[in-house]
């Protein structure tokens, strides 16, 4: 039997790909709502076919297989790191290749300001394919949705469509990223934008790129109009940020994620960037 687990606002269970509609709605009244999402991983090869479309809009992301994808607007391949975002109403087919392992994660939503959202975050619906490559921060961001379907609250439905916003914008980065190939610098950048978390050396950022530090330096900051260590700075700032405001870990244990092993230096640059100490941010958050 062909499975995945569903995650709905009502239940976790595995389904079936007959299952094509289930919970699928319109809501017209409320900015986003997520109807359900799902994560599947499996050899088992199978043809996803809808032949009504859904009610909501389909936001499916390949992390492993290539989907040829049909509509009556286009048929378009879809690649591993690919982002399809198929319409309401709109009938679709994805075919993957045999022989490979099918994995992806996709969500379900619907509300006034989906489409909104996509266009602000450029992020475009079929027949146009999001081109990115594969990236373990928009895995992550996935993840955290399917844990809070299991926050059975009055916050849930909030909580879940902040997380699909922050999809979109994990989503935004690497299809931004991707772009960067045209740039000369694609190459520290993509690193940069998947290992900040880590000790990153700039003269080995420039070596990277084939450029003395003096030379790379400056074409960074013409480019990314910011130096590349306040850039790396920037990212690791807003991953605490977003750790402060949904997780409970200790303001070390955040330290130590965003890649900074002394407590002490990582709430001195994190109140130079944000005017205040990571534990009075929390306290706002929490007062919020």
């Amino acid at each position: 039997m062909k499975e995945c687990l569903l995650y709905t606002n009502f239940s976790n269970k595995s389904y079936t790909f007959a299952d094509v509609n289930c919970n699928s709605r319109e809501i017209l009244d409320k900015p986003l709502i997520v109807n359900c999402a799902n994560c599947t991983n499996t050899e088992v090869w199978c043809v996803n076919k809808n032949k009504t479309g859904r009610l909501d809009y389909y936001f499916l992301y390949l992390i492993s297989n290539n989907f040829l994808v049909e509509t009556p607007n286009g048929k378009e391949m879809m690649y591993e790191g690919d982002i399809v975002v198929i319409p309401p109403n709109e009938p679709y087919t994805f075919t993957p290749e045999k022989g490979k392992q099918i994995y992806y994660l996709c969500v379900h939503i619907t509300g006034y300001d989906v489409e909104k959202l996509l266009n602000e975050y450029e992020i475009a619906i079929f027949p146009e394919i999001n081109k990115l490559s594969p990236n373990n921060h928009l895995q992550q961001r996935f993840k955290k949705l399917f844990d809070a379907f299991a926050k059975n609250d009055e916050y849930r439905d909030r909580e879940l469509a902040n997380l699909v916003e922050r999809i979109f914008i994990e989503a935004a980065r690497a299809i931004k990223a991707r772009d960067n190939d045209k740039n000369i610098l694609s190459k520290s950048i993509r690193y940069i934008n998947e290992f900040y978390t880590t000790k990153i050396n700039i003269p080995s950022l420039a070596k990277m790129e084939n450029m003395s530090m003096t030379k790379y330096n400056k074409i960074f900051k013409e480019q990314m109009k910011i130096s590349p260590t306040k850039y790396i700075i920037s990212q690791r700032i807003h991953l605490a940020k977003e750790l402060l405001e949904t997780t409970n870990l200790s303001i070390t244990e955040i330290s130590l994620t965003c890649g900074y092993d002394d407590i002490n230096f990582f709430s001195r640059v994190f109140k130079e960037n944000v005017g205040m100490s990571p534990t009075s941010y929390k306290q706002k958050i929490n007062a919020d």
